[in-house]
């Protein structure tokens, strides 16, 4: 699914990996989303239990890669620990717990994305049932509203008033306010 942000020069682009890939025409620039910082303590903590259940032990002296920074992103981490680090394989199991530390849970195929207008920015509904709802500029996550009992497979975000509609596998259609993450109205298809 892909949608378009022109006050941002914007394209997003919603890939399997449960990325969202942000693409700015005017620039050039490419992102991956999400782009979540957390505060390096909890990150260094986790590393080392996850190279420690992993066998990495050559993480274990990370601490030291990350010191004088206040937060990391997951792309960040992963190219200091992963990447940089000589030595070091860790295997999927190892990236994915860690890809679910940095988004809460795993989100699973990004099915449907749409941009809404009143605030530009976006939401997107995924394969694990949820609907996320995003800042475009920054591309942190604002909000994490569900559930679907099944993918959710559309998305669109309403032109006047800070709301979504998601569509899903499981035959509801369900309106949410973004600006609380709640959900306003459930139609159940007889």
């Amino acid at each position: 699914s892909a949608t378009e942000i022109p006050e941002l020069h914007t394209v997003l682009l919603g890939c399997a990996d449960g990325y969202v890939g942000k693409w700015n025409w005017h620039t050039g620039v490419n992102e991956q989303l999400p782009y979540l910082p957390r505060p390096v303590g909890a990150v260094i903590k986790l590393g080392i239990k996850l190279a420690v259940s992993c066998k990495e032990r050559s993480m274990m002296g990370m601490g030291k890669l990350f010191e004088g920074m206040k937060e990391l992103n997951l792309q960040t981490f992963l190219d200091h620990t992963v990447a940089k680090m000589p030595g070091v394989d860790m295997n999927w199991k190892c990236v994915h717990s860690i890809k679910d530390f940095f988004f809460g849970s795993a989100m699973g195929k990004v099915k449907a994305i749409a941009y809404v207008p009143t605030n530009v920015r976006f939401v997107t509904g995924s394969s694990d049932g949820r609907v996320r709802y995003w800042n475009s500029r920054t591309g942190t996550l604002l909000r994490v509203m569900g559930f679907h009992r099944g993918p959710v497979n559309a998305v669109v975000g309403n032109l006047v008033k800070q709301e979504a509609i998601s569509g899903g596998d499981d035959g509801t259609i369900r309106v949410w306010c973004l600006e609380k993450g709640i959900q306003k109205f459930l139609f159940i298809q007889d």
